[in-house]
């Protein structure tokens, strides 16, 4: 295959590309195979649609319903004390059509990480998995982290590429993307044959890894990430730091904003690529 689209991630960061992939599919952009993980997940279903301008008017109500990220009142009633699971969940239910995405004409790759369950309890894994991921970000480093290299190592973690056009059922889509997105314990943690599904990023299999099959990669950031070193690759960054932080609590106005600052930059980004392989 010729282009690759490398879609990373970011929590609220994710409007902002989303804005982006709206103005450059607006100018004709190419690619043959696409890949992401974590929320880059979440936003396939407008891909495959062609409207990453719904996103914010899909996941913004959700928002909306919740005043803030954390209920310390609710630790001992039994209702949600972090209601990031089922904003993002219904958000997600919501979006994704199996029909439109079994006969989507190209690969729709989202990379989970993968391991045993039982061997510790899972409340464990997942507060190391979160913490292993917040000090990755500190850590700024150009390639993993040894936090998380060490948690990869630690736990037997292992990169798992699926396609989800190959998923048998709405349910089981759903269910792979909130794998991919697991940021314990915002987003539960979800099990696929018997194993545990972490954020993708734990993994350290990149977008960029997973389109190793085509001969030129666009990969699109909204803040740093570690790049696989690879001839044919070209990164979008934000030309100013966006406005919306990836853990905010944020409503439908927050994520407008992101998605509007993604826009307006996306056709600052397309005049570096205008006479790339991603452009006629």
């Amino acid at each position: 295959m010729k282009n690759g689209l490398a879609i990373y991630a970011g929590g609220n960061h994710i409007f902002y590309i989303a804005g982006v992939l709206k103005r450059l599919l607006e100018k004709g952009i190419k690619f043959d195979a696409v890949a992401t993980y974590s929320s880059g997940s979440a936003i396939l279903p407008f891909l495959i649609d062609g409207k990453f301008e719904d996103a914010p008017g899909i996941f913004g109500p959700y928002l909306d319903r919740n005043e803030r990220n954390f209920y310390p009142e609710n630790l001992f009633n039994g209702q949600d004390v972090f209601p990031q699971d089922r904003i993002y969940s219904g958000a997600v239910a919501e979006i994704v059509d199996f029909d439109k995405t079994a006969a989507y004409p190209k690969p729709l790759r989202v990379i989970v990480s993968m391991l045993e369950s039982g061997a510790l309890p899972e409340w464990l894994v997942g507060a190391c998995s979160v913490a292993a991921l917040a000090l990755n970000n500190l850590a700024q480093t150009d390639t993993p982290s040894f936090f998380l290299t060490g948690f990869k190592r630690f736990f037997s973690v292992e990169g798992d590429i699926i396609d989800v056009r190959q998923c048998r059922s709405k349910d089981e889509i759903v269910q792979v993307i909130l794998g991919s997105s697991t940021i314990y314990p915002f987003i539960h943690i979800r099990k696929r044959g018997g194993r545990l599904m972490l954020d993708g990023k734990l993994s350290i299999v990149s977008p960029v890894s997973a389109l190793h099959d085509c001969d030129n990669v666009l990969s699109l950031h909204a803040h740093h990430s570690f790049l696989p070193v690879r001839p044919g690759l070209t990164s979008i960054f934000p030309s100013s730091k966006v406005r919306v932080g990836p853990l905010n609590y944020v409503g439908s106005e927050g994520i407008e904003t992101a998605f509007a600052q993604g826009y307006s930059e996306g056709e600052l980004h397309y005049a570096g690529l205008a006479n790339s392989p991603f452009f006629d």
